[in-house]
C-alpha cells in the first residue's frame, strides 16, 4: 500500500474538492432542467406565464425536402400561434448541418450560434421543437417536440388560446 505524505494528502484532497465543485457546477449550469411528459394544457400554461417563448427548427441531418418541411412547419406554428405567443418575445432558432442562427421578435438582427448555445438559450423558456424523425408529436411541460419525415402529413397550424 502506498503512503502519501502530508502534502500529498492535502493535494489529493484539494483535487477531489475541485472535482466535486466542477461536477456540481456542470450539473447546475449545463444540464437542462427536467421536463416531464405532459399535455397541451400544461404547455400552454408554461407559455402563458413566460415573458418569452421559442420555436426551434432543427434540420440537422435532414435532406433538402425534409429541411423545407421543418422550416415550413416552424413558419406555420409562428403564424397560427399569434394568440398563444402574442405579447411575448418570440425567439426563433434554425439549425442545419452548417450551424444555427437565431432571430428574435424584439430585434431585427440575426445571430449565428452553435447547437449547444441554442440548447442553453432554450433552458429558460418554453419552446416548440421541429426535427427530423419518425412522425410524432410529444408534449412536455415546457416544450413540444414535432418529429417528421417524408411521410409526415399533419398540419403544423394550431389554434390555442390563452384564457384571459
Amino acid at each position: 500500500m502506498m503512503k502519501l505524505s502530508e502534502n500529498g494528502r492535502r493535494g489529493a484532497f484539494a483535487l477531489l474538492a475541485l472535482l466535486a465543485v466542477a461536477s456540481a457546477a456542470y450539473v447546475v449550469f449545463f444540464t437542462a432542467p427536467q421536463d416531464k411528459p405532459s399535455d397541451w394544457q400544461h404547455f400552454v400554461s408554461s407559455v402563458a406565464t413566460s415573458q418569452e417563448a421559442a420555436v426551434y427548427m432543427d434540420a440537422r441531418g435532414a435532406d433538402e425536402a425534409i429541411t423545407r418541411m421543418i422550416y415550413q412547419c416552424g413558419a406555420d406554428i409562428i403564424l397560427s400561434g399569434r394568440e398563444l405567443f402574442g405579447g411575448r418575445t418570440m425567439n426563433v432558432f434554425a439549425c442545419d448541418d452548417t450551424g444555427c442562427f437565431s432571430a428574435t421578435s424584439s430585434s431585427n438582427a440575426t445571430n449565428t450560434l452553435t447547437p449547444e448555445q441554442v440548447a442553453l438559450k432554450l433552458r429558460s423558456q418554453p419552446y416548440m421543437l421541429i426535427k427530423k424523425g419518425t412522425p410524432d408529436t410529444k408534449v412536455f411541460e415546457r416544450h413540444v417536440e414535432i418529429s417528421m419525415d417524408s411521410t409526415y402529413s399533419e398540419s403544423c397550424s394550431f389554434n390555442i388560446k390563452i384564457a384571459q
